[in-house]
């Protein structure tokens, strides 16, 4: 695999402990596993790069085919890798016309030459110049401390050597490779290919190894004579999803945020069995309403009946009081209010049963209830 600038693609190279002609040419995929067990069965090691380079082959087949192989343990593989270099255009640049800070030099006159121009034109190869005490300075002027002459352009003398030695890995010191990819005048490729031995179980004829039993092995017996890939028991299973809110689940959420941002506290409705009293008749619904049936109201068999005892004292008798002759402007419903058909036991039919209890255990502000800004 190559690394170039980040990327990885594939490629190398590295050495045989034992040399084979291979035919070149095209070939599908099974003949190359033909080729690479009988080479293997015959105790040769197999570089990955050199292979596919002799055979005409795509390196990446190959390594494929040789981490199928290792995966069967009919081969051993061995990663390598190494680097190789290849010239930037401003590297060719360096060769072609002399590094930055070697023109700074030969561009400054025997008089000097202005920090402001140098800074402008010639700004790369004046940190060089400096740190290498090439130049002198005197005020606004630069001047050379050293002639032309007298220096040797290393970087340009680097970089013919790897254009030398076609940017193998040992044409520079490792050190000088990082700062002339630092100064961009190279760019490293990371290469790496694997050298393959015989592993335990090389056979001939690789018989692939099932990964599930199937019906039709259970059926016909086939199961006992096939080879089954083993089972990772610690590995985890795919994550299952729960499903996923409605959309009005997921608006009616937002506003619950919010409003409990803003220091609202939600009622308690996960009570789901009310008494008719909080449900019905606090609420002054008349108790032959319609919607007080068997058709619209599910009734509690077990226990049919509540205790009002909890309610505050009195205010049962003025619920009666409201519902018979009224009260505050009202002249009520005018019938005979019955207690045990407010202690019936229902499944709640709306939250507003909660509203009412709510309404009643919070102690009035001055005023009484009433909408504010």
């Amino acid at each position: 695999h190559n690394e170039r600038r980040g990327q990885t693609t594939s490629g190398g190279g590295g050495c045989t402990a034992r040399k084979r002609r291979w035919r070149s040419g095209p070939c599908r995929m099974s003949d190359m596993e033909r080729e690479v067990l009988a080479a293997l069965g015959q105790g040769e090691t197999i570089n990955t790069l050199e292979l596919a380079k002799q055979r005409g082959w795509d390196h990446n087949e190959v390594v494929g085919l040789m981490k199928s192989l290792t995966a069967d343990g009919c081969a051993t593989m061995d990663q390598h890798s190494f680097n190789t270099f290849a010239l930037t255009d401003e590297g060719k640049a360096t060769v072609a016309n002399g590094s930055p800070e070697v023109a700074l030099l030969r561009a400054i006159p025997e008089e000097g030459m202005p920090m402001a121009e140098v800074k402008k034109n010639h700004k790369v190869g004046m940190g060089v110049a400096m740190k290498s005490k090439w130049l002198k300075v005197d005020g606004p002027t630069v001047f050379r401390a050293v002639t032309p002459d007298e220096v040797v352009d290393q970087l340009a003398e680097d970089l013919r050597s790897i254009e030398l030695k076609e940017g193998a890995e040992d044409s520079v010191p490792e050190a000088t490779a990082k700062g002339l990819k630092k100064r961009n005048q190279i760019s490293v490729t990371k290469t790496t290919y694997f050298v393959c031995n015989k592993g335990p179980k090389w056979a001939p004829n690789r018989s692939k190894a099932e990964s599930a039993i199937t019906k039709e092995m259970l059926d016909s017996g086939s199961w006992r004579e096939k080879t089954f890939k083993p089972i990772n028991y610690h590995a985890l299973g795919s994550q299952v999803n729960g499903g996923f809110l409605h959309p009005l689940m997921q608006v009616r959420t937002e506003f619950r945020k919010i409003l409990i941002g803003m220091g609202f506290e939600e009622m308690p409705t996960s009570k789901w069995v009310e008494n008719s009293f909080w449900n019905f008749d606090s609420l002054f619904q008349p108790q032959q309403h319609p919607a007080r049936d068997a058709h619209d109201t599910f009734f509690i068999k077990e226990p049919a009946t509540a205790s009002l005892e909890s309610c505050t004292p009195g205010l049962v008798d003025k619920v009666c009081e409201m519902h018979e002759r009224g009260g505050h402007g009202s002249i009520g419903q005018r019938y005979k209010w019955s207690l045990d058909e407010a202690k019936k036991n229902i499944l709640r039919t709306h939250t507003t049963a909660v509203s009412s209890q709510m309404l009643h255990r919070l102690p009035p502000p001055e005023g009484g209830f009433k909408t504010a800004k």
